[in-house]
């Protein structure tokens, strides 16, 4: 309770006070620290046998902080142990982990423990399919992306937002719309990743039938979809739908402001660049 409030220092303290703890007490602990890992690092090293909960929360924790050096050494320090069978939300966080650092090899060695001990019930793939896919795409392997998206789940959405995503990465953004058309045709429902995701590379119709299917449906979209409307009919030449995207937007975050004030530079728009940039120092977001 402490921890989800924020109160590490409270959580630290209960801990402190326990007489006895177990896995549970022992992975709340380390969760206190997200966004701290070496202090969950600091922690997990107390563990006398540590479960494979108690490793995964450890590697998820580097890996969502960007230090993916580290997660992976972690990994492999668990399997070294010999003593603890990875998961597979083990296995899909250190494959994120790949995808980072394009270690194809790595990559590679967990598919191959996947399919020898998780292809029960497909568990592996629908856990960590798309995090596969898209490190196959990113070492510009598409035979092995396409592969995997033929065994993921053809109904879920992440399993589409992944191989477009992968098409993205290889530059294959044709592919990517044949995909995302597919999608729709087969009742799949799109969510905010993949909107963001497509509008990069789509054409002014296409952008604006995604922008309008968008406003008829009410979609609940997040700062993210905005930013990539606003990037799509910047690149398109419309400057002006672009700033009546940003101008709606209630929320704006730094890439908000750097799109924006791009886009009118781009347009040869200078002054109004650095009257943008002006707003954006006054509205409290510092820029990078």
């Amino acid at each position: 309770m402490y921890a989800k409030c924020g109160d590490v220092g409270s959580a630290g303290k209960v801990f402190d006070e326990m007489p006895q703890r177990d896995a549970f007490s022992w992975n709340s602990m380390m969760a206190c620290y997200d966004g701290e890992v070496d202090e969950a690092l600091k922690v997990f090293r107390q563990i006398k046998d540590p479960i494979v909960i108690s490793w995964t929360t450890l590697i998820s924790g580097y890996t969502g902080v960007g230090k993916h050096v580290v997660a992976l050494e972690l990994f492999r320090e668990m399997v070294n142990v010999g003593m603890i069978l990875p998961d597979v939300g083990a296995l899909s966080g250190i494959l994120v982990s790949c995808r980072f650092l394009g270690d194809l090899s790595s990559g590679r060695e967990i598919h191959g423990y996947g399919i020898r001990n998780m292809l029960w019930n497909n568990a592996f793939y629908k856990s960590a399919g798309p995090a596969l896919l898209t490190l196959y795409a990113r070492c510009s392997r598409l035979h092995d992306a396409e592969k995997v998206f033929r065994m993921m789940d053809k109904s879920d959405v992440v399993t589409w937002n992944a191989m477009i995503l992968g098409y993205i990465d290889m530059g294959l953004g044709h592919l990517a719309l044949e995909h995302f058309r597919e999608m729709q045709g087969k009742g799949v429902r799109i969510d905010n990743t993949t909107i963001s995701t497509i509008l990069p590379v789509c054409d002014l119709r296409c952008g604006k039938q995604i922008h309008a299917y968008i406003r008829k449906s009410n979609f609940n979209c997040t700062v993210e979809v905005y930013n990539a409307l606003v990037h799509m009919y910047s690149i398109r030449g419309c400057i002006e739908y672009s700033y009546s995207v940003f101008s709606t937007m209630v929320k704006k975050d730094l890439v908000s402001w750097n799109t924006i004030i791009g886009g009118f530079a781009m347009h040869g728009l200078g002054q109004t660049s650095v009257k943008l940039l002006q707003e954006m120092s006054d509205s409290g977001i510092s820029p990078d």
